[in-house]
């Protein structure tokens, strides 16, 4: 079963693994990067010169901030986690790819170890990278994480301007 985001750049990126495996992603838009509201697809220097005090906040990784119109930590992370569960009950003992965005896998991340929904990110989240979890006795493991042995080939990619670790 191949699952992704409904977000464009997910079924994208799912797009030649769907060709190979001839099959038609599953749209889940339980896997959709945190909302973001008001500041939706505005890259960095234009949040900064338009809403700076909105940016101030937004980095200090408190779990209950949300940006007019988006999600909290805490609400993006349930969210997750719903969609979570809901995979598993739909697809018990199967094996199932998911296609989503960083963000979603830094709650995955953040569940399986315990950590707090306040502060950066603790995780590596390479582009395309491949992470393993499995579902057993009612809770996720992580069973390996960030690989991406599968781009070792490829050029190397310029590192992105992204503020939030």
């Amino acid at each position: 079963l191949l699952v992704t985001s409904d977000l464009q750049r997910a079924r994208q990126t799912a797009a030649p693994l769907a060709a190979l495996w001839t099959r038609t992603p599953t749209l889940a838009p339980g896997f959709r990067e945190q909302g973001f509201g008001l500041l939706e697809g505005l890259d960095v220097p234009t949040i900064q010169a338009r809403h700076p005090e909105l940016w101030r906040q937004w980095l200090t990784h408190h779990a209950d901030f949300a940006l007019p119109g988006g999600e909290s930590l805490r609400q993006f992370h349930t969210r997750v986690m719903d969609a979570v569960v809901e995979l598993v009950a739909a697809h018990a003992g199967r094996r199932v790819v998911v296609v989503t965005h960083g963000g979603v896998l830094d709650m995955l991340w953040r569940s399986v170890r315990g950590l707090s929904l306040d502060g950066l990110r603790e995780c590596d989240i390479p582009n395309t990278g491949v992470n393993r979890l499995r579902w057993a006795h009612g809770r996720l493991h992580i069973t390996s994480w960030a690989d991406a042995s599968h781009l070792a080939d490829l050029p190397a990619q310029p590192p992105t301007n992204i503020a939030r670790a």
